[in-house]
């Protein structure tokens, strides 16, 4: 038998996988951390803009235990330095999303980097 487009990968005829994803959950097809509800999700990419539309790059920690002292924490950093505004912990980080907010409109708060 020859292969043909369209009968899947392995070229047997019926082999068709198109419905292979529709067994994963939505958080895994999406890319969406299951434990960042989509509200915050959608908070953290709008800081991301104000902070870009600012100079700043918002990072987040890439730590993935969530006993660690910056686990889904944030900090600030200058785009064109690649020095840190403004963080929360020694190494970096430990800013929430109400502490990156908070630095982003200029209010003081106890944050390290602030002006």
């Amino acid at each position: 038998m020859r292969y043909e487009r369209g009968e899947g990968s392995t070229g047997r005829p019926g082999a068709d996988h198109s419905g292979i994803a529709s067994g994963l959950t939505p958080s895994i097809t999406t890319g969406i951390v299951s434990s960042m509800s989509d509200t915050d999700k959608v908070r953290e990419n709008r800081l991301r803009r104000a902070a870009h539309r600012q100079g700043l790059m918002l990072a987040k920690s890439r730590r993935r235990d969530p006993r660690a002292s910056d686990y889904g924490t944030y900090m600030l950093v200058d785009a064109q330095t690649n020095t840190l505004t403004a963080w929360g912990l020694p190494p970096g980080y430990g800013m929430s999303l109400d502490d990156v907010e908070d630095a982003l409109r200029g209010e003081q708060s106890d944050l390290k980097g602030l002006v």
